[in-house]
């Protein structure tokens, strides 16, 4: 992760709102790319926002579970409190329609036992 800067906007997300959603909301308001505001929140390298988060798949990564170092660089550049932005990743899910993979980060289908 690189040094995250406080962006020039305040968006707060809206309730059940997902991480990528509000990302791509911030960069419409910017006038700018879901990348560029990666990389201005810290979690993507200068120069990395090419090839697409989307394309590399950093972006499904982050969609689905935050460590608590992205969490804090989200919320000190952008506004949301950290609890805020882990509850906006698929992780707020985990063990009730899916398993989150921690280590992977990766979503795991649940079994569902019906009978």
């Amino acid at each position: 992760m690189t040094h995250a800067r406080t962006l020039p906007i305040r968006l707060a997300p809206q309730p059940g709102e997902a991480l990528d959603s509000w990302w791509e909301a911030v960069a419409h308001r910017l006038g700018t790319g879901t990348g560029d505001v990666l990389v201005s929140m810290g979690l993507l390298a200068r120069g990395s926002a090419r090839p697409a988060p989307v394309d590399s798949g950093i972006l499904s990564r982050l969609v689905t579970l935050l460590d608590a170092d992205q969490a804090a660089a989200i919320s000190w550049s952008a506004g949301p409190t950290p609890a805020q932005v882990h509850a906006m990743t698929l992780a707020r899910y985990d063990g009730r329609a899916h398993v989150v993979d921690a280590r992977r980060r990766r979503v795991e289908a649940l079994s569902v036992s019906l009978g």
